[in-house]
């Protein structure tokens, strides 16, 4: 009789999804019936940290591209080593940090003069060609010329 063998194979089908054994996948049979129900959520921070949902391609690609867009960042320089490092970095290749400072030039040629204080100060003479006309200081405080716009 094939209505037997129809009724015998849907209660067969029947006691494999009954259980509910599968994963987090929520199974009901009925009459004729499976349903399967995945649980999905939408969230672009992945805060919720669930091992039981699937997330949706809109919410891994939005996650994916903000851990791309801070890869090169840090909160906080804790020291001038950190700083260093950043500068230092290799920036031959086609990430986004070479791509940045692709028009920066000129770090070569950048030289510390060193930091005014008290005492004298040494550094490198500035070039004829970037001063328009040549300056004699004549006072013994250099600072009350430049204050008093005088030359």
């Amino acid at each position: 009789h094939p209505q037997d063998t129809e009724t015998r194979l849907e209660d067969r089908v029947g006691a494999m999804f009954s259980g509910n054994t599968e994963t987090f996948i929520s199974v009901t049979y009925g009459d004729e019936v499976i349903n399967l129900v995945v649980p999905v959520l939408d969230e672009n921070d992945m805060a919720s940290n669930l091992d039981t949902v699937l997330a949706t391609q809109q919410s891994i690609k939005a996650y994916a591209d903000a851990l791309h867009a801070l890869q090169y960042l840090k909160t906080e320089i804790d020291e001038l080593s950190e700083l260093e490092a950043i500068w230092s970095k290799d920036v031959t290749d086609s990430s986004e940090l070479a791509t940045a400072l692709a028009d920066f030039t000129g770090q070569e040629n950048i030289v510390t003069l060193g930091t005014i204080g008290t005492g004298t100060w040494e550094g490198t003479a500035i070039a004829d060609g970037y001063i328009p006309d040549d300056i004699t200081i004549t006072e013994s405080d250099p600072n009350a010329l430049l204050t008093a716009g005088t030359d």
